[in-house]
């Protein structure tokens, strides 16, 4: 059966040429390219496909993506409006000096969200930063084809299923986006001035995980929309680096990331330890 793989270029290469390439080769499709936190690409390919792209001229290496499981809210009926992680933030303190996220905005990456909740109702912030205009102007440069949901959710998009809805029956992605940015009359995130960037990285089976494919992509296009924060709660026991090929390049782009000021938070220690089974000198999320 066909498996997901990162494909790396080799850092001389065209990545146009090795595109033109790789979409000649059997048993190979591609699924979307990467630019600018390092140059390559996702496809899916069977067997022969995955020995073709090994020997492709341009090609560094090739990576089947693992998956990584999602996180739990605390159970089902955990109940949303809940603020004790905003104490625990001191959110009270920021809002209090003013600070409540106008003009800042918020990848989430994770299960999806309840678009129709009430923490996220309303037209969001009414000198936004990205505008809906700017959303279809990217859409039409070649970025990803996401939807426009409101000022307050300006771009949404599914990285699984690969289209623009990322409705979901798991409160994990709808919990972390309400404590990041959510409002309503009962209840305020620590920046609920602030726009948010919905990336579902969790397909809609509660039993699967994301994959590194899907991770990379929402990454790339937090970067490219300009987000000042994004959060991840994903991983795997001892953090990413169990490949040291992928780990790498989680390196390379977390790095990037933070070189352009993005602020990157990552869910860590809830299983297992940094340093374990590490194969890059920088620990990396748990």
């Amino acid at each position: 059966a066909p498996v997901r793989a990162v494909v790396f270029f080799e850092e001389d290469a065209s990545p146009a040429a090795v595109e033109a390439a790789l979409a000649k080769l059997p048993e190979v499709s591609l699924l979307w390219r990467y630019d600018s936190l390092f140059s390559g690409a996702a496809v899916e390919a069977g067997p022969a496909g995955l020995k073709a792209l090994e020997a492709l001229e341009g090609v560094a290496g090739v990576s089947p993506v693992r998956q990584y499981a999602p996180a739990s809210a605390g159970g089902q009926d955990a109940e949303l409006w809940s603020d004790a992680g905003l104490a625990l933030m001191g959110a009270g303190d920021l809002w209090r000096e003013g600070v409540t996220g106008d003009g800042t905005v918020i990848a989430v990456l994770d299960s999806g969200l309840r678009t129709t909740h009430e923490a996220f109702a309303g037209e969001g912030p009414e000198d936004p930063v990205l505008t809906e205009e700017d959303i279809e102007s990217w859409i039409a440069d070649g970025g990803t084809e996401g939807v426009y949901l409101s000022s307050r959710i300006p771009f949404a998009y599914d990285y699984c299923g690969r289209d623009g809805d990322v409705t979901t029956g798991d409160l994990h992605g709808t919990h972390v986006t309400a404590l990041a940015a959510g409002q309503s009359e009962t209840f305020s995130g620590a920046a609920p001035g602030a726009q948010i960037l919905s990336m579902k990285v969790f397909p809609d089976n509660a039993a699967a995980g994301a994959d590194d494919s899907a991770v990379l992509r929402a990454l790339e296009d937090a970067l490219a929309l300009g987000a000042d924060v994004v959060n991840l709660s994903l991983g795997m026991s001892g953090g990413f680096t169990w490949d040291s090929t992928l780990g790498g390049l989680y390196c390379e782009a977390f790095q990037k990331l933070r070189d352009a000021g993005v602020l990157l938070f990552c869910a860590a220690g809830n299983d297992g330890c940094a340093p374990m089974r590490k194969t890059w000198g920088v620990p990396l999320p748990t």
